[in-house]
């Protein structure tokens, strides 16, 4: 489940439930000026977060996004 704190810019936060409802560790996902939750995916080592910009849409090709990639670090769980 993903909701924000409804500041400019807000920050996003990440709640797991269990299959039987139960409310599991929320995370908040690091996020850089300008980005917004697109979408969040469950992995099984962790997650797999989508930012989206509220730039102008910019043109990249493979190989930048291939370098960019590379350079980004993965979301930690809160309280670990």
């Amino acid at each position: 489940m993903a909701d924000h704190d409804g500041a400019s810019p807000p920050v996003f936060i990440l709640t797991g439930v269990g299959a039987d409802g139960s409310v599991l560790p929320a995370v908040t996902p690091q996020q850089e000026p300008g980005e917004y939750l697109g979408a969040a995916v469950r992995m099984p080592d962790g997650l797999c977060v989508l930012w989206l910009s509220t730039a102008a849409p910019q043109r990249l090709s493979l190989a930048a996004l291939r370098a960019w990639l590379a350079t980004t670090t993965p979301a930690t769980p809160s309280g670990s």
